[in-house]
């Protein structure tokens, strides 16, 4: 059998008791929005979106790209207060480097996908996509199989039970209570809701992805003055900052190698790669600007950034 065929069977093992089967964490990028065209396929209007609103990313492109996909879409907005609180811990907190070459994205996105499973829990969803990557999880070309796909998953887990193991030694997540109530639902999720990594079954090929969505809904990317073509990462406010928080924070970032594993695997043209890498490049090494020093203000990271 194939995995396409596993995967759709494991889709179909439950359903939900509300309106919808389905939840894909959603921000209208390239990634989220063809997990959902892949499950629309066998689901139909039983999948819905899921949108975190985390103030450094615009839901404008979210909200578009649901309505070309005809599904429901729901926003959730934290607190600004506690998000930046939260990301001020992930960023400083000298316990946190070393869960991850980039642990504000790695756990912003646990933070992300369990958030996603606490509102599947509430509304009856049992399953919620996420667009991991073999890559991701990894860190080298990996040849996918059931058993692969369970490792990979075994993997994720420990590393997840590890960071929680870690964060809960740090003095923060000790006496500050927005942290410690973030943290918990972060790593403590409803045994209801099965996480579903579509992107180990189908593979991921950035070229056939963006190429398939520009055909079936006119799909254009969130990054000004990024055209289709060249387009490959988030647009994430905070990834303007990834070059001051390397040279003062130590953060190393995987990127780089994951646009490499990636053409290695054919998934990017060498054209896509080379743009990737220079576009990544000279991201990390701007100078600040002033929106760059007022998300630094707003991180309450001053003493530290600037």
């Amino acid at each position: 059998m194939s995995l396409e065929n596993v995967f759709y069977n494991k889709l179909s093992e439950k359903n939900g008791t509300s309106k919808y089967d389905c939840l894909v964490l959603f921000s209208g990028g390239k990634d989220s929005t063809y997990l959902a065209h892949l499950i629309k396929q066998v689901k139909g209007q039983r999948v819905c979106l899921f949108t975190v609103d985390n103030s450094f990313e615009d839901d404008a492109q979210a909200k578009k790209v649901a309505d070309q996909l005809n599904l429901d879409l729901f926003i959730y907005k934290p607190k600004v207060r506690d998000i930046l609180k939260f990301y001020n811990f992930l960023l400083i907190d000298p316990a946190i480097i070393d869960l991850d070459d980039n642990p504000l994205c790695y756990l912003c996105n646990r933070y992300f996908t369990s958030l996603g499973m606490h509102f599947a829990d509430n509304m009856g969803i049992p399953f919620v996509a996420s667009g991991t990557t073999a890559a991701q999880i990894f860190g080298t070309k990996a040849q996918m199989s059931e058993r692969m796909i369970n490792i990979a998953e075994e993997m994720l887990k420990a590393r997840f039970d590890n960071a929680y193991e870690t964060i809960k030694t740090t003095q923060r997540y000790k006496t500050d209570c927005v942290v410690k109530d973030i943290v918990d639902k972060m790593f403590i999720c409803p045994e209801s809701v099965s996480v579903i990594h579509p992107f180990l079954y189908f593979g991921y090929n950035i070229s056939q992805i963006k190429k398939e969505l520009q055909e079936e809904y006119q799909w254009e990317n969130p990054t000004p003055g990024v055209s289709n073509a060249e387009y490959t990462t988030s647009g994430c406010k905070l990834t303007s900052l990834f070059g001051i928080f390397k040279e003062k924070l130590g953060f190393k970032f995987h990127e780089l190698n994951e646009f490499k594993l990636d053409y290695e695997n054919g998934s990017l043209t060498k054209e896509e790669f080379e743009h990737a890498t220079s576009y990544f490049k000279d991201m990390i090494s701007k100078e600040l600007n002033c929106e760059m020093k007022c998300i630094v203000e707003k991180l309450g990271l001053n003493g530290q950034l600037l």
